[in-house]
């Protein structure tokens, strides 16, 4: 949060995996979520999710491969 919130972009960068997706939800049923989730792999961010939509809530337990 000390790298974000300060623009420490080098430090910010170092914590994410090679790879990285963010992935965020807005428009349609609802506005665009206000918590993040993140997923973590060997101390790295691979993953960060802002998902508000309920129909996609759902099915937010089912394991998936994120591709770009």
């Amino acid at each position: 949060m000390t790298a974000a919130t300060t623009g420490d972009t080098h430090g910010l960068l170092a914590l994410l995996a090679p790879g990285a997706t963010w992935i965020a939800d807005s428009g349609g049923k609802v506005t665009a979520a206000r918590r993040r989730l993140i997923e973590i792999f060997g101390g790295k961010i691979t993953d960060l999710y802002a998902v508000r939509h309920p129909d996609k809530l759902a099915t937010v337990a089912v394991p998936r491969r994120i591709s770009r």
